[in-house]
């Protein structure tokens, strides 16, 4: 009586497109080194660490920051913001509704049922924008944002880098562009660095 061929375990696979010179993404690759033999096991672990990248800090937190984005309940741009100082977050944000309150998700968007373009009258806006609520949060448990690096999806709005110049933070790091240059002067003047990096990869590789 015939019987079919095992499947494959992962790791199996795995070595079997190393061999074959395959490169497919690590994206959610769960691997069990456990069942192989020590010496193979080792090996295939050498290879695929050298396939997954280190992020850098910047990619790290700005990372962070685009999950922090998903909790947004604005309708045009998902912004999420972490503060960071000697690598440790101290908060984080996201654009929205105030707490409590009924949210754009819920009433649609009040800016694009006046036509209002992204960028201008910011007081004509359901939400809080998402480094403000950074700046909230911090206060609410009395931690200080001074000395601080911001990491954020998107550039600031002018009222957001006031505050952000009030609080004192040193940096800003991003990798979107909304549609508000004027905070450029007031970071200059203020002497906050602004710096944009690339949007960092959606994927997340890691060996379980």
């Amino acid at each position: 009586m015939s019987t079919s061929p095992p499947t494959p375990s992962p790791l199996m696979e795995r070595g079997r497109e190393f061999r074959e010179g395959a490169s497919p993404p690590l994206f959610n690759t769960f691997l069990s080194l456990n069942s192989a033999g020590k010496g193979s096991g080792d090996r295939l672990q050498d290879n695929i660490m050298k396939e997954i990248a280190r992020p850098t800090i910047d990619e790290y937190f700005l990372k962070i920051a685009s999950v922090v984005a998903e909790r947004a309940t604005c309708r045009r741009h998902h912004v999420g913001a972490v503060a960071v100082r000697d690598k440790h977050i101290l908060s984080t944000g996201y654009n929205g509704a105030p707490a409590g309150a009924k949210d754009c998700l819920e009433l649609g968007c009040l800016r694009d049922e006046l036509k209002i373009p992204s960028g201008t009258r910011h007081e004509i806006c359901r939400g809080i924008h998402a480094e403000q609520n950074a700046i909230i949060q911090a206060s609410l448990h009395g931690v200080s944002l001074e000395g601080s690096t911001i990491y954020c999806t998107h550039s600031p709005c002018v009222l957001c880098a006031k505050m952000l110049v009030n609080a004192r933070i040193k940096r800003y790091v991003t990798f979107g562009k909304y549609a508000d240059d004027s905070f450029l002067g007031l970071f200059k003047d203020a002497g906050i660095a602004f710096e944009v990096d690339g949007r960092p990869s959606a994927e997340v590789s890691y060996l379980d």
